[in-house]
């Protein structure tokens, strides 16, 4: 799957923000796979229009990156890295709404339910080998 590919099934699928900031969790696409990232700093680079966007990936172990990037380029347009498309979107972690009371994914207020337990593989008899 391309970056650009993998950049439109995102949008399409996960909550995002229109902007970029410090400490937001942020989507980085590479040639290499996507992966999680926090914000740690935006500084203005003396080139005008362009920041230095300082990120912890969140991987194990964790690597920290400074990219230098226009303002579109932190907020999901994509760009080039050594001619390999790139980007980075940061997520929408905030619930979209107040979740109600009794909802079915409500899970202080659910009723107690018992289940059945169904047997998918028959028991053998086991023998004592004493």
């Amino acid at each position: 799957m391309t970056v650009e590919k993998a950049l439109h099934d995102i949008k399409k699928n996960i909550p995002l923000k229109q902007d970029t900031n410090i400490d937001d969790i942020v989507l980085v696409g590479t040639p290499d796979g996507i992966f999680y990232a926090s914000v740690r700093e935006i500084k203005q680079d003396f080139k005008k229009k362009w920041f230095n966007v300082r990120f912890t990936m969140l991987v194990l172990p964790p690597v920290e990156l400074t990219w230098t990037l226009r303002q579109p380029q932190m907020c999901g347009e994509l760009f080039t890295i050594n001619n390999d498309d790139h980007f980075m979107i940061a997520v929408d972690l905030e619930p979209a709404s107040e979740p109600t009371k009794n909802h079915p994914r409500d899970c202080e207020n659910q009723p107690d339910q018992t289940g059945k337990v169904i047997q998918l593989i028959q028991k053998t008899a086991r023998k004592n080998n004493t």
